[in-house]
C-alpha cells in the first residue's frame, strides 16, 4: 500500500497524472462541474499551496520560483474549505515590482470561484512576515489570522506584466497583490464559499 501511494505521488510529480487525481479527498464532491482550476504566479516564487488544510504543492504545475512561468492547479470544491497560497519577493519593495496575481475558474458557471482573483482583494486575507510562515500558521483559522495582523492585501502598482489564459482565451493578468506590511514572506486566504466569512476582512 505504501509503494503504491508513492508510486501516486511520484506520477504527479512528473505530471503523468492530472493534479485533480492527487488531490481527491473523501468529503469533496467529485463531479467534474465541481471541478476548479486556479492559474497564477508570484515574484519572486510560490512557497506553498493549501486547500482544505491540505498541501497540494506538490500538484502545482509549474516552475514555482520562476515568476514567468504560469502555474496552475485543480481541486474540487469543499464547502467552507480554505485556498492558501505562499510567496516569497527577493525585492526591497514587494510591492513595487512583485506581488501575486491569481485567476480561478471553476466548470460551474454559477460557483463563486469565477469572481476570484487578485483584483477583488476584499475576497482576501493576507499577511506578512521576515520570516517563513510555520505550518501551524498557515492552518490557524480566521481568527488566528486576524490576532496576527491578517488584513485585506494591496492592490499592487507593478509594471510586471503576464498572459493568464482561461477558458480558451489569452487575457491580461489581474493586478499583483500583496499584504500591506511589504514584509518579503506573503500568505493569502480566501475561502469564497464560506457565508459570511469576508465580511471580516480588514480593508
Amino acid at each position: 500500500m505504501q509503494l503504491g501511494l508513492e508510486l501516486l505521488f511520484t506520477l504527479c510529480l512528473i505530471g503523468a497524472l492530472p493534479p485533480e487525481n492527487f488531490i481527491k479527498q473523501d468529503n469533496q464532491d467529485q463531479s467534474e462541474e465541481y471541478l476548479v482550476t486556479c492559474k497564477f504566479t508570484a515574484n519572486s516564487s510560490i512557497t506553498v499551496v493549501m486547500y482544505n488544510n491540505k498541501n497540494i504543492t506538490a500538484a502545482v504545475q509549474g516552475d514555482l520560483s520562476d515568476w514567468k512561468v504560469l502555474k496552475s492547479v485543480s481541486f474540487f470544491e469543499v464547502e467552507g474549505a480554505s485556498l492558501v497560497i505562499g510567496a516569497h519577493s527577493n525585492d526591497a519593495k514587494p510591492c513595487v515590482n512583485c506581488g501575486l496575481s491569481i485567476r480561478c475558474g471553476s466548470n460551474s458557471p454559477s460557483s463563486v470561484f469565477n469572481a476570484l482573483t487578485s483584483r477583488e482583494t476584499e475576497l482576501w486575507y493576507s499577511m506578512g512576515s521576515n520570516d517563513s510562515f510555520s505550518f501551524e500558521m498557515i492552518l490557524g483559522d480566521d481568527e488566528d489570522w486576524v490576532v496576527n495582523g491578517a488584513k485585506a492585501p494591496l492592490v499592487c502598482h507593478s509594471d510586471l506584466k503576464l498572459k493568464l489564459p482561461f477558458n480558451g482565451e489569452d487575457v491580461s493578468s489581474p493586478p499583483f497583490m500583496w499584504p500591506s506590511s511589504q514584509l518579503p514572506y506573503a500568505l493569502f486566504r480566501s475561502h469564497p464559499l464560506r457565508e459570511g466569512a469576508i465580511t471580516k476582512v480588514v480593508l
